[in-house]
């Protein structure tokens, strides 16, 4: 969220219940974890509250500082605009391979295998366990937009499918406004991770049309993708993948159209997908 705001974090508050038979040896990894990300990011715990209840629970709250002159706009993407996701690289750095749709590639597999699935897919199980978050990538975004209609930004937490729409939102009111414009997307196989190709080949038992179609499902429709969606001037566009950090990647994703609706070669995606989009509450 920070992220998508163009801010820098700045500190966090936390609050912990702990039930009585909840041991160190559970809590310290968590918060050896938890030390090893604010580290990174400068992020200090300024305060929160401790307490004891019968299950475990934790609050937190993080704030930060704007890094550039401009706020990001969530929603409004004008018809022009290029689409794109700015996520984690592939190894090496700067390959191509978008993450849309690795983290719900990582849960079914940990749901299916247990930790085992990380020696065959650790990219997949690492973008749900161990997310990168885009706090560098987002601060070159904002050095860049020099007007509110530069670059509009949002994260993708709940799929392609469902934030897509959010982030055009015509006239900057309801993402399904009469006024919306849409958006056609090219989002091809060879955009997106190795792994999710690899575990879509192999579940469609090499059927090119079956592989197609699953790999799209997760992408479009996959959550907790700690992805960066945005849609920015095309000539913005250069500089901002010239301008991304080593461990960041950007992956032109399609262009906002006038037409409302979200296409796929000219084909509305409700007729590509055999799933709706992410909802937390199905």
């Amino acid at each position: 969220d920070l992220a998508a705001a163009g801010a820098a974090p700045l500190a966090f508050s936390m609050g912990l219940i702990c039930p009585p038979d909840m041991g160190e040896d559970w809590l310290r990894p968590l918060f050896r974890g938890m030390a090893a990300l604010a580290d990174e990011h400068r992020l200090v715990l300024s305060g929160g509250d401790i307490s004891a209840g019968d299950k475990l629970g934790f609050c937190l709250t993080i704030w930060g500082r704007r890094a550039g002159p401009e706020r990001f706009l969530r929603r409004g993407a004008l018809p022009g605009q290029t689409i794109f996701a700015v996520g984690p690289s592939c190894a090496p750095p700067k390959t191509p391979g978008c993450s849309l749709g690795l983290a719900r590639l990582g849960l079914l597999l940990l749901e299916e295998r247990g930790r085992e699935a990380e020696a065959e897919y650790p990219a997949a199980c690492s973008a749900l366990l161990r997310p990168r978050p885009q706090i560098e990538a987002a601060a070159v975004l904002a050095g860049l937009a020099h007007t509110p209609e530069d670059i509009f930004l949002m994260d993708v937490s709940d799929g392609l499918m469902r934030d897509l729409p959010r982030l055009l939102g015509g006239g900057r009111a309801k993402p399904d406004a009469p006024d919306a414009p849409g958006a056609e997307l090219n989002l091809d196989a060879a955009l997106l991770h190795p792994e999710l190709r690899a575990f879509a080949h192999r579940a469609a038992k090499g059927v090119e049309d079956e592989t197609q179609k699953i790999m799209l499902e997760f992408a479009l429709t996959g959550g907790d993708d700690y992805l960066l969606l945005g849609a920015a001037k095309a000539e913005l566009i250069p500089q901002i993948r010239a301008g991304l950090p080593k461990h960041s990647s950007l992956t032109p994703l399609g262009q906002v159209e006038p037409t409302p609706g979200l296409r796929r070669q000219g084909r509305p995606l409700e007729e590509v997908l055999r799933t709706r989009a992410f909802d937390h509450f199905s």
